[in-house]
Order: C-alpha cells, then structure tokens, then sequence
C-alpha cells in the first residue's frame, strides 16, 4: 500500500504532548499489542510535558514522531533509548507503536530508519526492542530491517485471550 502523504517523520517537540497523551490511549485501547492494558496509563498532561522535555533535552534518548499534518494528529512514534552503563552503552532499546488506522503503509520502517540514524550518528553498535510473540505483522517488520529473535520469554504477559510469550529481538548494526 502508498504511504499517505500527509504523514511525516519528525523529532518530537514538547508541544506534542497533548497528541502523545491521545496516541498512548489509542494504543493501549486498539489492540493488545503494547505491554500497557486501557485505562493503566495515568500521566497527566503536565506529567507528559515533563516526559518528552526530558527526552528531548537527554543526550541518551530520542523519539520521533509519526504526524498527520493535516490534523496535528500523533499517528505513531519510536523511542530510542540508549543505555548508559559503561559495558552497554552501545546498545540502545526502541518502542514503536502505530495507531491501527495507518499501520501497513511503510510508516513503521520510516520510523526504524529514523531510530537507526539516530542511533548510527550516535555511534551505537546495537538495537533491542521486545515484541509480543503472536504480534506476526511487527515480527515481520522487524525482520525485514535486520532484526533476529535472540530468545523468548515464556508467558511474559498475560493478555484478555491468556498468556503469551514474547521475543526478545537484537540488531547489530
């Protein structure tokens, strides 16, 4: 499927704060795909403005967004967070999430490519992320950047349907 022009990647800014509350409820609330269930999440707005002017000020984290500019609307975003002990600051770990109504339009990758920038420009030799063993979509994405599973945990969340097992996936870069 073409991706929608009207989507861009950008860094985030602490303005988006509103949208980023918006967007952590869509998720949370369309599928069971992220580890928070609804309703868990209690960040005030206040709360997020603190979050992302950290995260914009830190040196070891970065996120960007997914924008519909038509509406400002926060369609999706990736968090990169680098670690900063000695023996594994050269790794980072991401989260990604995409609100249902835009995911299979190559926007996951555009914010992979982003995050992998960041993460080069950074010097970083590796990425991890985690994702839910039944997630086959996200898998594949992922897979398709690089990633490997390195291992799974086995009932590490316990979904409406049961436990499920998650993947642990690395990328050396």
């Amino acid at each position: 499927m073409m991706a929608n022009p009207e989507l861009i990647v950008r860094p985030v800014v602490v303005s988006d704060a509103d949208q980023f509350l918006a967007l952590w409820d869509a998720l949370d609330t369309e599928t069971e795909n992220m580890l928070f269930a609804p309703g868990e999440r209690q960040a005030t707005l206040e709360q997020q403005v603190e979050q992302l002017s950290k995260s914009v000020e830190s040196a070891y984290s970065a996120v960007f967004v997914l924008e519909n500019v038509l509406n400002t609307e926060i369609a999706g975003f990736i968090g990169c967070r680098q670690n900063t002990r000695i023996r594994d600051r050269h790794c980072a770990y991401l989260v990604l999430g995409i609100k249902q109504k835009y995911t299979g339009q190559g926007w996951g990758g555009k914010l992979l490519f982003e995050a992998e920038n960041w993460a080069i420009s950074r010097g970083l030799h590796r990425l991890e992320l985690s994702v839910m063993a039944n997630n086959e979509f996200a898998i594949k994405l992922y897979e398709r950047f690089g990633f490997n599973i390195e291992g799974t945990k086995q009932d590490a969340v316990k979904l409406s349907s049961g436990y499920c097992d998650e993947h642990v996936m690395g990328k050396i870069l």
